[in-house]
């Protein structure tokens, strides 16, 4: 089988070039070539085609074997070159050889040729295989020094004797040191800070003998240039076939100033939860206690590491559970604090009441992992509450009863009025003790209110003021169909001290007005205002009867309820105005009691 082979011949005869194919055949070669005589036609050639050898002439008409081989080297310098020459002297020989040259062959001995050619095409491979393995290495260093260079921690190699041979940018920075003053200079004890520097050198040895003993990872400490102690983490290995190692350093010295802060704040709050009368617990997502401080031995009797793992509702008051359920999730969907009383069993087996605000505790996904307690105890506050409660109920069946009696008693009064009135035969007399009822009968209603009502200090002085006008109507004999009745009253809550004197205006009015505002079943109008204007009442009694007399000064009358009317707005620090327009109409403007509302 016949190898193939790529020929360029550099040689002005064909027929040389014929013998040179025969001998090549002859020796098992099946030749692809080309001759040229000229260098253009070599550089050509040489541009255009892959070749695995050159043969040139040394003596060409208008070229030269030395031009050739020149032309070779620019063009390929690895080609194989073989001089083929009818006569060249020795030290033409030898001069081909330096100027690169791979053999040179006498025309009249080709029995060399083959074997020169074996040979050359061997050493090409060998030369192009080393090249590329050179190549090969050379990327694969300037790889592994780009990553070396640009891994983002300081790193070192370390050399058996622990020099440090070489180190990147970030060792620089970590040091203070130039590559200059560190690779083959120093010692990686050099920067080993006192007190790791047994630690370190052990390592080191162990690492070379038994790579395996000795962690990878560990911290330790060392000193820059300016004497500054530094914490980092390292990361050492063997370089695979050698006894060197690479080493890492992470700096952690802001890590680990930081851990110290943390540690030293979570003593201090640690002293503070140890040392608090109130209970701090910390639960996971499940409601398990984490966390329990000590005060909770002297509130609830357990040993705070007895109520580890416990469910933070195990502990509750049945018919508080749904309560302390409830406020858990306001607090989950508000994500804010949550207050609520509950009851918890004491290790001695009763229950003590607790205020508890709960705070939810959530990671950076928003995610609920746990919640953290503030625990009151608040046992001696729900006594005194229950106990001031039962007071409080005491005194209000006592005042209740005390309305009642009041009532009662101007009740009994106005009875009394009322059988007096029937042995009377003066009308005006008569009137005077018909009058007096009704005033009585105005601050009646007052504790009748009061006494039904819930809030024993107030009363709804709406329905107090229909009941009023309604008693009068019927007290006086109005026909409603002749006289129209117009309450208008704001939804107010009067306390006693108004009440009673406001009730007897509105009484002294309203009589003035059935009285002589309507003569003759003439029909109308009476009407009662009662609005709140910031923090003053106005007060409005009116009717569209015949009017106030021009002449008569209501202040200076000598009507005992006129004068009762100016008497009561006076105590209750108000002002009345009287306006004659369209029938009779007073206005009382006085100080709302807030207080008393």
């Amino acid at each position: 089988m016949s190898n193939s082979i790529r020929l360029l011949v550099v040689e002005d005869s064909k027929d040389d070039t014929k013998l040179l194919l025969r001998e090549m055949r002859r020796n098992g070669y099946e030749p692809e070539f080309m001759r040229v005589e000229t260098s253009t036609d070599m550089i050509d050639a040489l541009d255009k085609y892959q070749w695995d050898i050159v043969i040139s002439d040394y003596v060409l008409p208008n070229f030269s074997g030395l031009g050739a081989l020149k032309i070779a080297k620019e063009k390929k310098p690895d080609l194989p070159f073989i001089i083929l020459s009818g006569s060249i002297g020795e030290d033409l020989a030898v001069e081909a050889m330096k100027a690169g040259a791979h053999d040179y062959i006498m025309k009249d001995n080709l029995s060399r040729l083959v074997p020169a050619i074996n040979r050359e095409i061997y050493e090409s491979k060998i030369r192009k295989k080393r090249k590329e393995a050179e190549k090969a290495l050379k990327t694969s260093e300037n790889l592994y020094r780009t990553i070396f260079e640009n891994t983002g921690n300081a790193t070192m190699i370390l050399e058996e004797d622990i020099t440090i041979s070489l180190v990147n940018t970030e060792f620089e920075k970590f040091s203070g040191y130039s590559k200059e003053e560190i690779e083959g200079k120093k010692s990686w004890m050099d920067f080993v800070a006192e007190g790791y520097l047994e630690k370190m050198k052990e390592y080191h040895l162990l690492r070379i003998i038994e790579p395996g003993s000795v962690p990878r990872n560990y911290e330790s400490q060392l000193i820059d240039r300016e004497g500054d102690v530094k914490c980092v983490c390292i990361t050492a290995a063997m370089i695979p076939g050698t006894k060197r190692s690479v080493i890492s350093l992470l700096d952690i010295t802001k890590h680990k100033k930081a851990d110290k802060i943390i540690q030293e704040r979570e003593e201090h709050l640690r002293i503070l939860t140890d040392n608090m009368l109130d209970m701090i617990t910390q639960t996971d997502k499940k409601g398990k206690f984490q966390y329990v401080s000590p005060s909770v031995k002297n509130s609830l009797g357990y040993e705070p590491e007895d109520m580890l793992g416990k469910s933070a509702f195990e502990l509750l008051h049945p018919d508080d559970l749904e309560t302390v359920k409830a406020a858990f999730m306001r607090s989950i969907s508000t994500n804010s604090p949550e207050r609520v009383e509950h009851r918890y069993i004491h290790a001695d087996g009763h229950y003590i009441w607790l205020e508890t605000v709960g705070n939810i505790l959530s990671d950076e996904n928003k995610q609920i992992n746990g919640a953290v307690f503030g625990i009151r105890d608040i046992t001696d506050r729900k006594r005194a509450e229950n106990k001031l409660k039962s007071s409080l109920e005491e005194k209000e069946v006592l005042l209740r009863e005390i309305h009642h009696r009041v009532k009662n008693n101007l009740q009994v009064i106005s009875s009394l009025l009322s059988l007096q009135s029937r042995y009377i035969k003066d009308d005006e007399t008569l009137e005077l003790f018909k009058e007096s009822q009704n005033r009585v009968k105005s601050m009646t209603l007052v504790h009748e209110k009061l006494y039904q009502s819930e809030d024993l200090a107030r009363i709804d002085f709406e329905s107090y003021i229909k009941k009023l006008t309604e008693h009068l109507f019927h007290s006086y004999g109005v026909d409603i169909n002749n006289v129209f009745l117009e309450i208008n009253v704001d939804q107010l809550s009067l306390d006693v001290n108004t009440a009673i004197p406001c009730g007897l205006i509105i009484n002294e009015l309203v009589t003035n007005s059935m009285k002589h505002a309507f003569p003759e079943g003439k029909n109308g109008k009476i009407g009662v205002n009662l609005h709140l204007d910031g923090d003053k009442l106005l007060l409005t009694v009116y009717d569209d009867g015949i009017g106030f007399p021009e002449n008569l000064d209501f202040r200076k009358t000598k009507s005992l309820g006129l004068r009762l009317v100016s008497t009561l707005t006076e105590q209750l620090g108000g002002n009345i105005e009287l306006y004659r327009e369209k029938g009779t109409r007073f206005n009382i403007i006085f100080p709302y009691n807030m207080n008393g509302y």
